[in-house]
């Protein structure tokens, strides 16, 4: 993807460091044959917020909020994160990127997130974690140097290189990322970091996991719309947080593992080529490993319509096929972010096949007061895969009840993306 240079960048931001752990009841270990005393780690939780102050406003009007929930997770929970930007200056301000880039999208996500890194002590290495993109097709990673895969979304595409920049008026706050990212994702279950994390978990309740994320920011115009076609150089805002990750129900770590097993090695995504995000392996729905379809209303369709980008807890492969089945499957789970995932799941079909009329318009408002009931990091990351699933629900019967329920979820939540006349 081609980038343009501005001519000033924002002033250097600071890396700050924030954590958060929460104490553990100590326990013995039930593997050893003692009793396991593991409490619920619970689907709430703190959110943690850093936000970064300008220090010149001439050169950096922006100020960054970063957020992330929760600070307490069971081996195998999805995190939630979200970066937003205000204008805090008394002008208006232009950066410098593309215009597919002026709305959140996943253009946004795989350029603004430039590295997410964790560790824990006492593991070698380090972990690094990649945000799942849909729609985008990349190839698998070799060793041959590639140029990139990663293209503008949307008719800007077509005519490469569209400069125009994002126009954000004072006191206006637009959000650049909102994402999730699982500790693991199914596709890394085995992978020698979190194997020595897993075995760690076997002999103590909890470890402190040490995320680091690189996020970047588009660099600021003079004053002018227009930008010369140079290299850009991108402001790098970097986060440290500390999570207590826990160790999940034996019971529910045995599920995830025959996950695992049952999927076929090419229905996971693969790594773009530098490594920072991942992407379907296949660029159209019809190829490679089909997924479960759900029967709902004498109709079929595919589980994928209905779970969040990277949600692979359960794969699409091992899906429930029933209504029935995905209630049986929530009531497997404790309370965590991995049953949040399931939860939204039950609740959306619960929704699309109840019949019109009093029972949709029940089973809509138990979905959308569950929703508001979320942090607004979790929410966030959610309407994200909800308005890229759109397609999926094109001219179909479902097509109606959908776009009920997304205007419903997005009134729901916190709106920190511009509207069309204060970000252009």
């Amino acid at each position: 993807m081609k980038r343009t240079d501005a001519t000033l960048i924002f002033a250097t931001l600071s890396i700050v460091v924030f954590a958060a752990t929460v104490a553990c009841t100590p326990a013995s270990d039930s593997r050893r044959g003692d009793a396991l005393t593991l409490s619920p780690v619970g689907s709430s939780g703190d959110v943690a917020t850093q936000t970064f102050e300008p220090q010149d406003l001439a050169t950096n009007p922006l100020r960054a909020t970063f957020a992330l929930y929760p600070t307490e997770l069971a081996f195998g929970d999805a995190a939630y994160y979200t970066l937003d930007v205000e204008n805090v200056s008394d002008s208006a301000a232009y950066f410098d990127e593309d215009a597919a880039l002026r709305e959140l999208n996943e253009s946004t996500l795989s350029r603004c997130v430039a590295r997410v890194a964790a560790t824990v002590d006492g593991v070698p290495g380090e972990y690094v974690a990649a945000p799942e993109l849909a729609t985008l097709f990349v190839r698998a990673p070799s060793d041959e140097p590639q140029p990139s895969t990663s293209q503008p979304i949307g008719g800007d595409a077509a005519a490469g290189m569209a400069i125009g920049g994002l126009r954000l008026k004072p006191g206006v706050k637009t959000r650049r990322v909102a994402s999730a990212l699982e500790f693991p994702p199914l596709e890394d279950w085995n992978d020698p970091f979190w194997t020595a994390v897993r075995d760690k978990l076997s002999t103590q309740t909890s470890v402190e996991l040490r995320l680091r994320f690189e996020l970047r920011l588009p660099p600021k115009v003079s004053g002018a719309r227009e930008a010369q076609a140079l290299q850009p150089q991108w402001p790098t805002l970097s986060v440290e947080k500390t999570l207590v990750l826990k160790r999940r129900d034996d019971n529910e770590l045995a599920t995830v593992d025959r996950w695992f097993e049952t999927t076929p090695p090419d229905a996971f995504p693969v790594r773009s080529d530098d490594g920072t995000w991942k992407g379907p392996r296949f660029c159209r729905r019809d190829e490679g490993p089909q997924p479960t379809f759900i029967s709902l209303d004498g109709a079929s369709y595919r589980a994928d319509a209905f779970t969040r980008i990277g949600a692979r807890k359960p794969t699409l492969v091992d899906a429930p096929t029933t209504v029935d089945g995905w209630r049986r499957l929530e009531a497997e789970f404790a309370p965590s972010t991995l049953r949040d995932e399931i939860t939204l799941t039950r609740l959306q079909l619960e929704y699309y096949d109840a019949s019109e009329g009093e029972e949709s318009d029940a089973a809509l408002e138990a979905l959308v007061d569950w929703f508001k009931t979320r942090p607004e990091p979790q929410r966030a990351a959610w309407l994200f895969s909800f308005r890229l699933r759109a397609l999926y629900f094109f001219k179909n019967p479902l097509e109606a009840k959908r776009a009920t329920l997304y205007k419903e979820l997005t009134s729901a939540s916190t709106n920190a993306t511009a509207s069309s006349d204060d970000a252009e």
